[in-house]
């Protein structure tokens, strides 16, 4: 745990910084940082050969609150939200390399360890690792390039996280944008089952640009584009898991498999420090035909959706951005009630994606729920406030 002066030492340290430290602007394309620090790297002398580290810092301080206001003990305090530490590259102009290990909420794990082959100037990739599949653009947005302090709760929906796999990509007459590609599980899935090791991801996402691509290597519109950009476009993955097991009165533990399959939809769209990002999932999960009968019986298909727009602006320059999201999610659409999170956040940007400040507050709202009002923090009215300090190169 992080003690609170440190916060508010980091706090002080990064307000002087933004009032008296003047960091010339370098203007990049699109996607990139308004201002940067150079980055200490090891280069060749014709930059055949390039290293650089990668650093990641987020200390936060979160809020929970029950219905009436009241701060809830439990999740409430000082942590380490996310640490990153690696090493990126390239080899050439065709072959780039990531290996990133992370430390986040005290458990640490491999988070990138690929290579990247682009040998037709981005037309056809291969990449070969641990990475993200391309899950959602709200999941594949690095996590020190997101724009507000924690990502939509609808993520839950998809359930991304990285894993083992190979994919094709690229950009086809500065038009369409693609990612198919095939993945093992060997990882924990969101409700912390277990993947079976051999168990196959497949597909991908589609992305058509007519404005011009916006680009998932960040959510904010840092660079405040002067053009607008617009891209629309829709994911498909698929999966058996041959893993689950169910409990069940007089028999106990039975082993089944089961399918799951994820569809989303999103569009995205970015024009002078303004920003916005929706995306729409849906997850279905149903049992494999093997399943024996007194399973099956027990457990019909589940379907879920979930979604988010949001939306954000930069009021003053490219240090001082607002934000705002909806977010809702019902997990079973078979069973009434489902929930609904909106969110407004501020971010600060002393030097870009570098030295950042984000500020957020979501109410957790129950619609229709079938549960008593009361009876966890789950199905209540509930408030959340967010701080995190972000130090990145």
């Amino acid at each position: 745990m992080i003690a609170p002066r440190d916060i508010l030492l980091i706090a002080v340290v990064i307000c002087a910084a933004t009032l008296f430290a003047r960091v010339p602007i370098a203007r990049a394309g699109v996607g990139g940082a308004s201002r940067s620090l150079e980055v200490v790297a090891l280069s060749s002398e014709d930059g055949f050969l390039r290293v650089e580290p990668v650093v990641l810092f987020q200390p936060m301080a979160v809020l929970h609150m029950d219905s009436s206001g009241e701060p809830a003990t439990e999740g409430s305090g000082f942590a380490l939200r996310r640490a990153e530490a690696g090493l990126k590259g390239h080899v050439g102009e065709a072959l780039f390399l990531k290996l990133v290990g992370a430390l986040e909420h005290g458990e640490a794990a491999v988070v990138d360890a690929y290579l990247h082959l682009d040998p037709l100037g981005g037309a056809l990739t291969l990449r070969t690792g641990f990475f993200k599949p391309p899950y959602c653009r709200q999941f594949v947005v690095p996590d020190a390039k997101r724009q507000m302090a924690e990502s939509a709760v609808a993520l839950s929906i998809p359930e991304p996280h990285e894993q083992l796999g190979a994919q094709l990509g690229g950009v086809l007459f500065d038009l369409v944008e693609y990612r198919v590609g095939a993945w093992v599980a060997g990882d924990a899935d969101f409700a912390g089952q277990s993947g079976a090791a051999l168990d196959p991801l497949v597909g991908g996402r589609v992305l058509v640009h007519p404005l011009g691509p916006v680009g998932a290597d960040e959510e904010p519109d840092l660079a405040r584009t002067d053009s607008p950009r617009f891209s629309v476009g829709g994911t498909a993955l698929y999966d058996r898991r041959e893993d689950r097991v169910v409990p069940l009165v007089g028999i106990g533990d039975v082993a089944y498999g089961d399918h799951r399959l994820r569809v989303g939809g999103e569009l995205a769209g970015k024009w002078r420090g303004a920003s916005l990002a929706s995306e729409v999932f849906f997850r279905k999960v149903w049992v494999a035909d093997d399943t024996p009968v007194e399973v099956a019986d027990r457990l019909p298909p589940v379907r879920a959706l979930g979604g988010y727009l949001q939306a954000g602006y930069f009021v003053y320059s490219d240090l001082l951005e607002l934000a705002l999201r909806f977010d809702f999610v019902d997990g079973d659409l078979e069973i009434a009630g489902w929930r609904i999170h909106p969110a407004a956040g501020i971010q600060l940007y002393p030097i870009g994606h570098m030295i950042k400040v984000m500020v957020m507050y979501r109410l957790n709202l129950p619609i229709d729920d079938p549960y008593p009002v009361a009876s966890t923090y789950h199905t209540s009215t509930t408030h959340d406030a967010f701080l995190v300090l972000q130090g990145a190169f």
